[in-house]
């Protein structure tokens, strides 16, 4: 019991001590959530994650402390689930969450490669990878493909492919690596040329070292370095035109190296074809082209040694030559020393040649192809221009054949084939064109100046040299030394004799002769008389030298004895200035010597004589004074045949010199305006063809590689105006330029173009300008079918910086296209006619501000008497001269004037009018007479009829009433008495406005005199030109007569179809706005129909955009008011007569064919057949293609265009469409295309920048094949 009360009262004790201490020590009073989990919301199913949760329990002394063994009230969460609550003890705290119903959700995606799969470069990865989706509850979707444009990023290395796929699945991007094992089992390019031609694939393995063209084909040169082997390979590069900059080289860079499947090709065999027989590469894989690079940047340098060497026009002649090409394709040659150059802006060519006397692109042509190098080939490969290589111009562009440009060099080039027009050749690198280095030709020896010695004499060797000439450059001159003489042959100078001294020099062996003699030299004097004492200016020392070299000295001894000695050229000394006048030449022999008196004077052919001489091979030293310089064709953009202006020092005569250099930067070849010079020439005729204005023209052409001397600088230039011709009318400047015969002697010669003539702008952004009196637009402006043409490339070569539309106009004046309106002159003007090499433009010159003169001449054209209008008179009735007048026409219209007749004129005697008759009634002007004839009668006019018609009664299309000239006709008066009278026919007697039943054929006009009329014929003629002649213009406005076919498209335009009457020619009409669209044409018949046989104004366009009709030559309607305009319809429902056997038709049965065809200039609104060709459908048009290479878009196109047949053509003039004649119409697969069993008919008729089109116009064009 005890024990129990003191443990009770223990329990009591230490309690109470517990009591005490915890008066003393906090409690936890709460807890606190201080930072939230960082995941709150969540998805049914998804267990509670506490991560970034931090909770802290709350002292009873204020103090919070960090706790980690509170507990959660949740762990796997349901959607019912809003609050997670914090327990600690007995404290409660909640996190509020968000729980979403579970969703099944994309979480991944996975990728597998087909098993086994090793990877070729370049293969199309896609038809070997799948992939599948990955949901957040464990399960898959069914595997499914890629597609190429999933896989975004490819990468190479250690023989591992690295694939970057990216696809976008449920709005969102899933970006992926995978690899995949890569074969790189290759072949080097010199082991591939082995290889048969057997379509087998390699993996062939090469440095890109150019992107070039064959104008065929584009080609990637491959190079293999250990064995300096070259291949091109096709196939590789996207659209775009490579000499436009357009190319499409699919990431390709020179300097890469390249591992990509090919096969062997060997082109066709073909005459006049570059590429005949070329065994090239084909590329065989895929759209994956960035496999293809192995490395980047390798660099390249030329191996120069062991080069073929062509150093003239006969060695490329060889090497080109057909038997010895096919083993010449991807050869470096060398191209040593000097070469000539043209430049063609069309495709951005340099045409070379090495021969001077190659003068036309005929003659440099071998093989029928055009040795070249393409500016299109230098900006992928090297980056810069051929003018930068060659000229360090980027802009060079010379286009004169009678002055081609030349530059000395050593250039080393790959020569890669070409086509039916070209051979090309390319630099591999800016390295490659090199100072010419010279080789050397001949060695010869020049023999001491003195050889001839007394005993004693010491030998003197002085003036022996050893002479190194090369192909280019000075000579090389080594003075003779006596350690390279012969010690043995050395002559006893202590003894009498002739002794024949030999020695050696790098292999070089040469010998003189010397004499020693005992005796005293008493006299020396010539043996004969020179044949020439006067030498021309040109010649030098040397020739005098040679001169004297055929005579011989006689030499008296003091012994009596005499010797002849020949005269050697180290005999001569001349110590003067080689000018003109007087000087001496001293021959020296032992101690004496004489001397030689000669006159250099100018022995040149003056301007006016040389116009005498035929054209020939002779060549003349022409003297004259430099007048300036000017260009005969071209454009202003591309100038051609520059010539420079040689005046007579004494007449002033003038003719043309060919053969320099020409540009708006060095307008004179180095020379100035007023030099006097000498230079020599040939004579030549500067063209026979014969529809250019300057046919039969005689200039003369520069010859060889001699200096043009400047005699005298600053000369008067200005010409002799009184010795021009007058031009003051149109018949007057068609009488200067009627024919050629007429051009070629009025060749450089002045006209006075008198105020009056019109100068008509070609366009408004240019001075170039038409030159005419009276025409109307272009073919009335043509004399012998060419426009007399003031062109703004010689504004810039004569005029300093003046126009043409100032000095003429006056400052300010306005460029005018208008020939009804254009821009007169009011002054007159001095000009020269200076040829034409086109065949659009007589070429005339305004030489400086001097030849434009202040006043406009009185050139009186004709005097018109005009009769009284009453010509009939009753009895008794006053003489009436109302109507009566004399016109003065003069050429230039301001200075006519009218003189009204009156009373005080008549200087016949007077009239009884009370007594009939007819009476000539006579006046008098100026010291001019005129008269005319009345009747007085005593009846009434009964009738009138024609007596005779005016001389002309046929005008044009596009006249009228207005137009008439009735000189010549006469109108017979009748009256009621019998009597009767003839009166010109006067316009007051026609209708005051037009016929309404005006038409191309035979109109009656009304003719009335007093109430009395009758009838005058006149026919109307369509003397439009044809659509062949229009197709032959360059430019211009013209009236043509053709045929309607219809519309068609070519993609780049909605055309109307015109075709020649007679031939089987066809031109496209652009913006009449009558055709529809280019997707869907129409005709509006309301206009035109089918078969209307029309006239139309058009102008020559020709399209400049990239694209299947960049260049295409088209015929412009301007707009649909201006077609209408100058639409006349003369007849309907003619007959198309599309006869394709009067057609020259192109047939196209291979692809080479296709690019071939689609490579030709000519090629627009052409015949093609195309021979059963395959093709892929694209919205019911077809692509079209031949052979098995073509695989895949890219390889079907052509010039980065695709050969198209356009459905919205078929449409129109086929009924049914085209689908119906062709097999498997629908197919869009290359593998298996489309395919007709018909020889189709089409006209090609251009593109744009997607297309090259051929339209089929009818069904008949559809031929069943055999």
């Amino acid at each position: 019991m005890q024990k129990k009360i003191f443990s009770l009262f223990t329990m009591v004790f230490l309690f109470s001590l517990f009591l005490v201490g915890c008066g003393d020590k906090a409690r936890v009073t709460g807890i606190e959530i201080t930072s939230l989990p960082t995941k709150l919301d969540y998805v049914e199913g998804e267990t509670f994650d506490p991560t970034g949760l931090e909770v802290k329990k709350i002292m009873s002394d204020g103090t919070k402390n960090v706790i980690t063994d509170y507990t959660l009230d949740k762990t796997v969460l349901t959607a019912d689930d809003t609050v997670v609550n914090v327990i600690y003890r007995d404290f409660t705290s909640p996190i509020n969450i968000t729980v979403e119903p579970f969703v099944r959700k994309l979480v991944d995606v996975e990728f597998k490669v087909q098993e086994g799969l090793n990877y070729t470069r370049t293969m199309n990865l896609a038809d070997y990878v799948q992939y599948r989706e990955v949901y957040n509850d464990g399960t898959y979707e069914d595997w499914a493909d890629v597609t190429p444009e999933d896989l975004v990023e490819y990468s190479i290395e250690n023989g591992v492919l690295t694939v970057t796929a990216s696809l976008i699945i449920k709005n969102k991007e899933w970006t992926k690596e995978f690899t995949v094992p890569v074969d790189d089992d290759y072949i080097t390019v010199d082991e591939l040329i082995t290889k048969e031609v057997d379509e087998t694939t390699y993996l062939v393995n090469g440095i890109l070292v150019a992107i070039t063209s064959t104008m065929n084909r584009v080609e990637y040169i491959l190079w293999e370095k250990d064995t300096n082997t070259f291949l091109g390979v096709t196939g590789l590069n996207g659209g775009g035109v490579i000499y436009e900059y357009t190319l499409e080289t699919n990431g390709f860079e020179v300097g890469d190296e390249l591992r990509i499947p090919v096969k062997l090709v060997r082109a066709n065999t073909q005459a006049n074809y570059s590429d005949s027989d070329k065994l090239y590469a084909q590329f065989v894989g895929g759209d994956i082209l960035s496999t293809a690079i192995v490395s980047r940047n390798n660099p390249y340098e030329t191996e120069k040694e062991n080069v073929v060497v062509i150093s003239n026009q006969q060695e490329l002649i060889d090497f080109l030559s057909p038997e010895n090409r096919v083993n010449n394709f991807y050869q470096v040659v060398k191209l040593h020393g000097k070469m000539r150059y043209i430049y063609y802006s069309g495709s951005k060519h340099y045409r070379f040649f090495f021969d001077e006397n190659i003068k036309t692109l005929e003659a440099q042509l071998i093989d029928n192809c055009s040795p070249c190098f393409a500016n299109g080939i230098q900006y992928y490969t090297t980056g810069v221009t051929i003018g930068e290589m060659l000229w360090n111009d980027e802009e060079f562009a010379p286009t004169n054949w009678s002055s081609p440009a030349t530059a000395t060099k050593d250039i080393y080039a790959l020569f890669i084939g070409g086509n039916t027009y070209y051979h090309e050749f390319a630099f591999l690198s800016t390295a490659d064109v090199e100072e010419v280095t010279p080789i050397l030709i001949e060695t010869t020896f020049v023999s001491p100046s003195k050889v001839a010695y007394f005993v004693g004499d010491d030998l003197d060797l002085s003036g022996a040299k050893i002479v190194n000439y090369y192909d280019y450059g000075t000579p090389n001159e080594v003075a003779v030394t006596l350690d390279m003489l012969d010690a043995s042959s050395l002559p006893n100078m202590d003894q009498a004799g002739e002794y024949t001294v030999k020695g050696s020099y790098n292999g070089f062996e040469f010998s003189f002769v010397v004499t020693v003699t005992d005796k005293t030299v008493i006299s020396v004097e010539l043996v004969n008389e020179p044949d020439k004492t006067k030498f021309h200016y040109r010649e030098t020392i040397e020739d005098v030298k040679i001169e004297l070299a055929k005579l011989s000295l006689r030499i008296t001894y003091s012994d009596d004895s005499e010797e002849t000695v020949a005269i050697t050229e180290n005999m001569i000394s001349f110590d003067e200035e080689w000018t003109f006048g007087q000087h001496s030449a001293v021959i020296h022999y032992l101690s004496e010597q004489i001397e030689f008196a000669f006159v250099v004077e100018n022995q040149g052919v003056s301007v006016t004589e040389i116009k005498t001489k035929p054209a020939g091979e002779t060549v003349y030293d022409l003297h004259g004074i430099v007048l300036s310089s000017v260009f005969i064709s071209g454009t202003a953009a591309n100038p051609a045949n520059g010539e420079i202006l040689i005046k007579d020092i004494n007449t002033g005569e003038v003719i043309g010199l060919k053969g320099i250099y020409l540009s708006y930067t060095n307008k004179l070849g180095d020379l100035n305006v007023g030099d006097e010079i000498l230079v020599k020439v040939k004579v030549i005729i500067t063209t026979t063809t014969a529809n250019v204005s300057e046919n039969g023209k005689k200039a003369v052409e520069k010859y060889g590689d001699d200096e043009i001397i400047v005699l005298s600088q600053n000369n008067d230039t200005m010409l002799d105006l009184d010795t021009a011709v007058l031009v003051a009318s149109q018949e007057q400047l068609v009488e200067f330029l009627k024919d050629a015969e007429t051009r070629a002697q009025n060749a450089y010669r002045l006209i006075k173009l008198c105020a009056g003539a019109k100068i008509v702008n070609y366009a408004l952004d240019t001075s170039s300008s038409y030159i005419t009196f009276t025409g109307t637009n272009i073919t009335t402006t043509q004399i012998d079918s060419i426009c007399p043409f003031l062109h703004q490339m010689n504004e810039t070569m004569t005029l300093n910086g003046d126009t043409y539309l100032n000095l003429l106009f006056g400052e300010g004046a306005s460029p005018n296209t208008n020939f009804a309106n254009g821009n007169v002159l009011n002054r007159d003007v001095y000009l020269m006619y200076v040829g034409g090499q086109g065949i659009y433009y007589h070429q005339l010159v305004l030489l400086d501000t001097e030849y434009v003169t202040d006043e406009a001449s009185q050139n009186l054209k004709e005097i018109i008497f005009t009769q009284p209008s009453k010509v009939s008179y009753r009895l008794g009735e006053e003489l009436d001269l109302t109507g009566g007048k004399i016109d003065y026409i003069y050429f230039y219209e301001p200075h006519n004037k009218t003189i009204t007749l009156d009373e005080s004129m008549i200087t016949s005697d007077p009239i009884d009018m009370n007594v009939g008759g007819e009476y000539v009634i006579q006046f008098t002007y100026e010291g001019e007479t005129f008269e005319y004839t009345i009747l007085v009668s005593e009846g009434v006019l009964d009738y009138i009829e024609i007596a005779s018609l005016p001389t002309k009664t046929v005008y044009s299309h596009r006249e009228g009433i207005e137009n008439l000239d009735l000189s010549g006709g006469k109108l017979r008066l009748v009256f009621t008495d019998g009597a009767s009278t003839v009166v010109d026919l006067a316009r007051s007697m026609l209708p005051e406005t037009e016929s309404e039943d005006w038409k191309i054929g035979v109109v009656e006009y009304t003719l009335t005199y007093e109430g009395k009329t009758t009838v005058l014929p006149v026919t109307y003629q369509n003397q439009a030109i044809s659509v062949s002649e229009f197709l032959t213009k360059e430019s211009g406005t013209y009236d043509v007569t053709g045929i309607i076919l219809g519309p068609v498209s070519s993609f780049g335009a909605a055309e109307l179809l015109l075709k020649d009457v007679n031939t089987m020619d066809i031109i496209g009409i652009y913006n009449t706005d009558i055709v529809g669209s280019f997707s869907n044409i129409l005709l509006d018949t309301s206009v035109v129909n089918i078969g209307d046989k029309v006239i139309v104004t058009l102008s020559v366009g020709v399209v400049v955009a990239d694209g299947g009709s960049k260049n295409k030559v088209f015929a412009n309607a301007v707009s649909k008011q201006n077609f209408m305009d100058g639409l006349i319809i003369e007849s309907s429902g003619n007959p198309l007569n599309l006869d394709l056997s009067q057609a020259t038709v192109s047939e196209i049965a291979t692809q080479e064919d296709l690019v071939n065809f689609l490579n030709n200039d000519n090629r627009y609104y052409s015949f093609v057949k195309l021979v059963r060709p395959k093709a892929v459908s694209y919205n019911n048009n077809y692509r079209i293609f031949f052979g098995d290479e073509v695989t895949n878009l890219n390889t079907q196109k052509v010039n980065g265009y695709s050969p198209y047949i356009a459905k919205t053509n078929s449409d129109f003039y086929l009924e049914g469409g085209m689908a119906q004649y062709f097999n498997n119409p629908t197919s869009t697969s290359y593998s298996n295309p489309v395919t007709t069993d018909y020889e189709i008919y089409a006209l090609f008729v251009g593109g744009n920048v997607y297309y090259h089109v051929f339209a089929i116009l009818d069904a008949s064009w559809f031929v069943q094949g055999e």
